[in-house]
């Protein structure tokens, strides 16, 4: 019986059943430049992280010195498809404490810096 439910998980692997709606791979909006970023979320430590896979402008992959850096860390699920955690800023190169709320392909990013609080839609790739 335990060799029958090995190779069951082989076949039909458990994880996407129980894998967080956050995890995945998703698209910013454009930004000032024109640029959107690919961030690909991943388990980290106890929560979960974004971090920056690729950056495209006008459809092209461009080179970018944010490529490898994470967006935001520690997103601790809080139940219904919501996340807090902390995110970071580049264009003001400032931490924040940032929350997500996944809503099937899409992902609503929301955190204050600076006295002026902000929020982005992504769109899931994968």
């Amino acid at each position: 019986m335990l060799r029958f439910l090995l190779c069951l998980l082989l076949i039909f692997p458990a994880a996407p059943l129980w894998a967080e709606p956050l995890m995945g791979l998703w698209l910013t909006p454009e930004d000032h430049k024109g640029q959107v970023a690919h961030v690909r979320v991943r388990a980290c430590g106890a929560g979960y992280c974004g971090r920056i896979v690729a950056v495209r402008k006008g459809g092209q992959t461009i080179e970018h010195h944010n490529i490898g850096k994470d967006l935001f860390t520690d997103m601790q699920p809080q139940g219904g498809g919501a996340y807090a955690g902390t995110g970071w800023v580049p264009v003001h190169n400032v931490k924040i404490k940032g929350k997500a709320q996944v809503r099937g392909d899409t992902l609503v990013f929301s955190g204050c810096a600076l006295g002026m609080c902000r929020r982005q839609i992504w769109q899931r790739l994968k």
